[in-house]
């Protein structure tokens, strides 16, 4: 499993934007979020096999994006993402989401394969993170496409603070790869502010050849495009008002 990698983390947290970036340099081939429609008994088995490039196992879209932009590429990866649900009792370690997504499967797999690299994309603001999963949800928009200028939602409290919590142990569970020296963890709002820098970092972590590689483009397209999150958060001051009572407005990972 040569010159392998995953991007890992939470959904909404700008992962393909960050894949797309690591793909523009020649070298490096990013495939989608694989491991979204394998059935999970056979999560693991696919994920080795993709990453050994044999792709015949994985869903038909990513196959048809295999073929329109895999060129037997040095360096290989796809996207493996794990949910912050809100169903889960006495603690996010027993949401039946994270068992279907195999999180804890893949972290001792990552801690065992030791060809494997992770780069791990957090996102720090949790009140964005929300609006973007509920508008996302509420749009069927994903991937770049702008949100219609509208577009206003309403995010239910309760269930927002249990989202917050499966975030944070998810993202805790994920970062403990760290000891293994094979991981490198990303900020969504550094890679959003400075893009070709964070690119060139991840790339520079995976061994790319950085001599002559163009700029990246300067900014994410972003899919929101109001001035505030107030502006599109019909109940913005009171889950606001929540998360800091509870400190958690900004990630505490």
């Amino acid at each position: 499993m040569a010159n392998a990698f995953i991007v890992i983390g939470t959904q909404r947290t700008g992962s393909s934007a960050l894949a797309i970036a690591l793909a523009k340099h020649p070298d490096v081939f990013a495939g989608w979020e694989w491991m979204l429609d394998i059935p999970v008994w056979k999560k693991l088995a696919v994920a080795q096999e993709g990453l050994e490039r044999s792709f015949v196992n994985l869903v038909e879209a990513d196959r048809k994006h295999i073929e329109a932009e895999y060129r037997r590429q040095r360096f290989i990866g796809f996207r493996w993402l794990f949910r912050s649900s809100a169903k889960w009792v006495l603690h996010p370690r027993f949401s039946p989401a994270l068992a279907i997504d195999r999180l804890e499967t893949f972290i001792d797999w990552a801690r065992r394969e030791d060809s494997l690299k992770v780069i791990h994309i957090v996102r720090n603001d949790n009140v964005a993170w929300l609006q973007s999963k509920e508008m996302s949800r509420s749009s069927g928009l994903y991937i770049g496409k702008e949100y219609p200028k509208e577009l206003r939602v309403e995010i239910d409290v309760r269930e927002a603070l249990k989202r917050i919590r499966s975030k944070n142990w998810v993202d805790a569970r994920l970062g403990s790869l760290e000891g293994t020296g094979r991981y490198l963890r990303v900020r969504f709002e550094d890679f959003a502010r400075n893009n070709d820098q964070v690119a060139r970092d991840a790339l520079g972590f995976l061994g790319c050849d950085l001599d002559g590689l163009p700029s990246f483009d300067a900014s994410i397209r972003r899919q929101n495009r109001s001035r505030s999150d107030g502006d599109t958060v019909l109940n913005y001051e009171p889950l606001r008002i929540a998360l800091a009572e509870r400190n958690l407005l900004l990630s505490s990972f």
